[in-house]
């Protein structure tokens, strides 16, 4: 039998304390993550802010492209000024039928 039926209570009150300890210590731990991640997820907004500023804002053409289909993925206000092509129509499609690119080796990559 795992209980007896005469318990000590000299035991029961120090066994009840650090049970409530070790649940204390574990919230303790989950607030603190909870806290943390709260904090990182605000500066990755804060971070995604200020790129977004600086890419709209650019007087420069930036494209970003995925490497593997070499289509843009997004382009900024310049790059339409600059460029004459839409935001539409730079995204539509791999950036090689833009012709954009003077030699046709760069166009390929």
């Amino acid at each position: 039998m795992l209980i007896s039926k005469e318990v000590n209570p000299k035991w029961l009150i120090p066994v009840i304390l650090a049970g409530a300890l070790v649940f204390v210590g574990l919230l303790w731990i989950i607030i603190r993550l909870i806290i943390r991640r709260a904090i990182v997820i605000r500066e990755l907004r804060e971070s995604e802010e200020k790129f977004s500023k600086a890419f709209e804002s650019s007087p420069y053409a930036i494209m970003v492209t995925n490497v593997e289909s070499g289509a843009f993925t997004e382009v900024n206000n310049a790059f339409v000024l600059l460029s004459g092509f839409s935001r539409k129509e730079a995204l539509a499609g791999p950036s090689s039928e833009l012709k954009l690119w003077v030699n046709e080796k760069i166009d390929s990559l």
